[in-house]
């Protein structure tokens, strides 16, 4: 016997689809790529990315229980008020957790769905928003939809 449908339960509340997040990423992403093209001074920035979704209570936990995290982060993140399910696209260089990109999973996906970042290479984050204020002054006449260009604005605030 050949399965050819899988149907997997989900919580009637997650509204967006993993395609939506894995469409901002991988956009992002290739524009990360063509600055590296340019530039192979800043191919320390291209990363392997993970997206996952996860209960925010788990999320949490995950964070209280990192150590090398930035604390006023941590702190934000840990009393903060979060949706229940989020996104995290994960950034990984080698064998290093860069930075987690949360995503709210609940809304709708006309809305910006991105929450925050959270740091655990303080040096790499600092070099990876310059980069993504190097794409967005640099790249924003090439029509760069909504969400990237939003995605894109709020990772350059420091």
């Amino acid at each position: 016997m050949v399965f050819l449908i899988v149907l997997l339960p989900l919580y009637h509340k997650i509204r967006v689809p993993f395609q939506c997040i894995y469409e901002h990423m991988f956009t992002l992403n290739n524009l990360i790529h063509y600055v590296v093209e340019n530039n192979p001074t800043l191919k320390c920035f291209v990363f392997e990315w993970d997206i996952f979704l996860i209960e925010v209570t788990k999320y949490k936990k995950y964070i209280n229980d990192s150590i090398p995290i930035l604390l006023d982060v941590s702190k934000n993140i840990l009393i903060g008020s979060l949706p229940r399910f989020i996104w995290i696209a994960r950034a990984r260089n080698e064998d290093n957790h860069i930075i987690d990109l949360l995503f709210d999973a609940t809304d709708i996906e006309l809305n910006s769905l991105f929450i925050t970042d959270v740091a655990f290479e303080k040096k790499q984050v600092v070099g990876f928003k310059k980069l993504c204020k190097t794409i967005l002054n640099n790249f924003s006449d090439l029509l760069l939809s909504e969400p990237i260009y939003q995605l894109l604005k709020q990772l350059c605030k420091e």
